[in-house]
């Protein structure tokens, strides 16, 4: 890691009591006269003038959300903290950062975006792979590249959106990978602030969470699968597991969901997202080193689970006993 990124990183935490690590990624500014970023009401913005690969699964989300994702994202990429910043509310309850334990008001995150952005190399970009919901509340999934924070990171983000301005985001990744030079602590959170908030997520994804998650927690493999299509995919990103098809999804189930962090005794946190996707933000086991994580829902006509992608902090288990996690992915 370059001693650009190092001391800026130890001066946002010295000045903050932490560093913001996955919200203040970008490049350096584009010349003026540059195209201009998609605006928060849902402008509209040609593909072509992305400053990142246009790669992102959109089937799941409203053209308004997809507008203002790439809006956000084009503008932490180009390193325009103004335009960056016009995303948030004023009020913003929160910018979490779920694995580091770091927490964010809206003039905390300005001053780490404006201490950070111009800071990054012009081939540094930050960009959504997958969006889910709608202008209410969303589910994003994203990647910084390496120039960012010294490592590659693929992140989810839990949104929540208030008259067309971000409210609440909290971002969930595996710490396994990133080369964390300086140390950092990882800290409990004091506060998920999802009691300030009114619940944005549609009744119909709501239905489906509250479902999978009273299944989950209660060890029922069976009424778990039942909630997922014939073909559906399960992934679990800290394990590096994926299986297919709902009878496949049972036996899994029948196998983990007594070991898994978001298995029996886990609960529901906060639910985002509308009717053709999103997610929710879930509370771990009893007993499980893994405090929360997310998971990643889409959804088909008749609301069944066509794939559903879990998140979290795989750093938090020894290497032996999420090895034997992830075998429990494999058929015997």
């Amino acid at each position: 890691m370059s001693n650009t990124r190092r001391s800026l990183m130890l001066a946002g935490a010295a000045a903050t009591g932490s560093a913001l690590l996955n919200a203040c990624g970008g490049a350096h500014a584009e010349a003026p006269g540059g195209l201009a970023l998609l605006n928060a009401s849902g402008g509209t913005h040609a593909e072509a003038s992305l400053p990142y690969p246009r790669v992102a699964d959109t089937s799941a989300a409203t053209p308004q959300l997809v507008d203002l994702i790439n809006g956000f994202f084009a503008a932490k990429t180009r390193a325009d903290v103004a335009g960056a910043m016009a995303y948030f509310s004023p009020d913003l309850v929160t910018y979490t950062d779920a694995v580091l334990g770091w927490d964010f008001g809206y003039d905390s995150l300005k001053a780490a975006f404006q201490q950070s952005m111009p800071k990054w190399p012009s081939t540094a970009k930050s960009y959504p792979t997958r969006i889910l919901g709608d202008v209410k509340s969303a589910l994003v999934m994203f990647t910084d590249t390496p120039e960012l924070f010294g490592g590659e990171i693929h992140l989810m983000g839990a949104i929540d959106i208030q008259d067309g301005k971000i409210v609440r985001w909290a971002d969930y990744w595996d710490s396994r990978g990133w080369p964390n030079a300086f140390g950092i602590q990882k800290q409990a959170l004091p506060s998920w602030h999802t009691t300030a908030l009114r619940e944005n997520a549609t009744p119909r994804l709501r239905g489906v969470v509250n479902n999978l998650v009273a299944a989950m927690s209660a060890g029922d493999s069976k009424s778990a699968a039942a909630l997922f299509s014939y073909d559906a995919v399960y992934e679990d990103m800290a394990c590096r597991a994926q299986v297919v098809s709902r009878s496949a999804i049972e036996r899994y189930l029948a196998r983990a969901v007594s070991a898994l962090p978001n298995g029996a005794t886990s609960s529901l946190r906060h639910a985002v997202g509308a009717d053709a996707g999103g997610g929710f933000e879930w509370i771990g086991a009893q007993g499980s080193p893994v405090a929360a994580g997310i998971t990643a829902l889409v959804l088909d006509a008749e609301g069944a689970i066509t794939r559903a992608t879990t998140m979290y902090d795989g750093g938090l288990f020894g290497a032996g006993r999420l090895q034997s996690l992830a075998a429990l992915a494999l058929e015997p």
